[in-house]
C-alpha cells in the first residue's frame, strides 16, 4: 500500500478478479455513483461546507430543473458489442481532450481543500480534460495557470467590453 497525493492509502496490488476499484484509495471503493459521492461528503464535510458544495442558486431552482431534463436521457444497454476501438476525446478550442466534459468552476473551491483551484485544475490537467478556474477563487489566476497551464478562467463582464479589454489581456498573459 502507498500514499496518494491526499495522503489516503491506495491499494496497489493488481485486484486478481479484475475489479476496476483495484488501485483506488479506500475510501472510494465503495462509491458507484454520484449519490454516493453526495453521501460520503455529508458525513465527511463540515455541515455548512457540504451545504455550499451540495447547494445551488436561487433556492435550487435551476438545479431542479437540469435534474427534470437530464431524467429525460438515459443508457440503452447493450450486450457482445465490441468497444474496443471507441474513443470519448474531442477536440474543442485547438486543443485535444481526452473527454466531452471537464471540471466547472467552483467558486471559493478552497472550501472543500487546500488550494482547492490548484488541486481541481491539476487533476484537470493530469486527466486531459477542460477546468474551468471560477471568478470568485482565492488563489491567484497566474498561480493556477503556473501550476496547470491551460486552465480556463471564468469571467463575469458586464456591459460594455471596451473596458474589459485589459483585463482580458491580464488574464491572457497569466496563461489562461
Amino acid at each position: 500500500m502507498t500514499m496518494n497525493a491526499l495522503h489516503q492509502p491506495t491499494i496497489t496490488q493488481t485486484d486478481p478478479s479484475g475489479c476496476y476499484a483495484a488501485g483506488l484509495p479506500a475510501k472510494l471503493r465503495h462509491i458507484l455513483s454520484l449519490a454516493d459521492f453526495e453521501h460520503a461528503a455529508r458525513s465527511h464535510l463540515p455541515r455548512p461546507i457540504f451545504g455550499y458544495i451540495q447547494g445551488a442558486a436561487e433556492d435550487n431552482h435551476s438545479l431542479k430543473d437540469n435534474r427534470r431534463v437530464f431524467d429525460d436521457y438515459g443508457f440503452t444497454t447493450r450486450v457482445l458489442v465490441d468497444v474496443s476501438s471507441r474513443k470519448q476525446h474531442i477536440r474543442l478550442f485547438d486543443r485535444d481532450y481526452a473527454s466531452p466534459f471537464g471540471i466547472a468552476p467552483m467558486g471559493i473551491a478552497a472550501l472543500s481543500t487546500y488550494r482547492g483551484d490548484i488541486v481541481l485544475a491539476t487533476a484537470a490537467q493530469q486527466e486531459n480534460i477542460p477546468s474551468i478556474m471560477s471568478g470568485s477563487s482565492l488563489i491567484p489566476l497566474e498561480e493556477v495557470a503556473d501550476a496547470a497551464p491551460g486552465t480556463w478562467f471564468q469571467a463575469y463582464l458586464p456591459g460594455d467590453p471596451t473596458p474589459h479589454r485589459s483585463l482580458d489581456n491580464a488574464y491572457r498573459q497569466g496563461g489562461l
